[in-house]
């Protein structure tokens, strides 16, 4: 008996993605308690030559909130995490596991949701009420959510393009972009031309 398509639609009800909808990537999430436990289900649907390719991330709440101590870093890295926290400018690499809260946390920076509560500041100013396109803020996503029609330059160069930076500045703020995060060399390349890896 085929159990694809039935059991693809089950875990598309389950994690609330329309299950209708076979020609667009899609993402959901469940939860389930097993054995007293908060198990959180990531899942994302794929559309492929042979059909729907769907994954599951899971992850166990009990393990969700660590310290920087918990993680692993060493006090040496952990003042150097604290120094550049508190820095007014410069650039911070958001890491954790799945479902920690990552793109949430970006989205809601660069205003593409709204929070239940708190506040975003930039420059000791509330941006709660600042348009998308009025913050000092830009995010990419990666995979399908970049630009496949554009290289790797032509994404980075996109939203300082979009800002009307002169060109020779954004040439440079891109060419110093692609040398931090080693992309020398695939500036011409495509999306669909990268391994996951870059």
């Amino acid at each position: 008996m085929e159990l694809h398509t039935p059991l693809t639609a089950v875990i598309k009800l389950k994690s609330g993605i329309d299950i209708t909808e076979k020609r667009l990537p899609q993402d959901g999430r469940a939860e389930m308690n097993i054995r007293d436990r908060l198990i959180d289900i990531r899942t994302s649907t794929i559309p492929t030559t042979y059909g729907e390719k769907t994954v599951l991330r899971i992850l166990n709440r009990d393990n969700f909130f660590k310290t920087k101590e918990e993680i692993g870093f060493s006090n040496e890295a952990i003042k150097i995490i604290n120094e550049m926290i508190s820095n007014k400018s410069g650039i911070v690499l958001i890491v954790g596991e799945t479902g920690c809260g990552k793109s949430t946390t970006l989205q809601l920076i660069a205003g593409l949701i709204n929070p239940d509560s708190g506040d975003i500041i930039f420059n000791d100013k509330s941006v709660l009420n600042t348009p998308t396109g009025k913050r000092d803020a830009v995010i990419v996503f990666q995979d399908y959510l970049l630009f496949p029609h554009m290289s790797v330059y032509e994404n980075i160069e996109f939203g300082l393009k979009m800002k009307n930076i002169n060109k020779k500045i954004r040439k440079d703020k891109v060419n110093e972009l692609i040398k931090l995060v080693k992309l020398n060399g695939y500036e011409n390349k495509y999306p669909s031309e990268l391994s996951g890896g870059h």
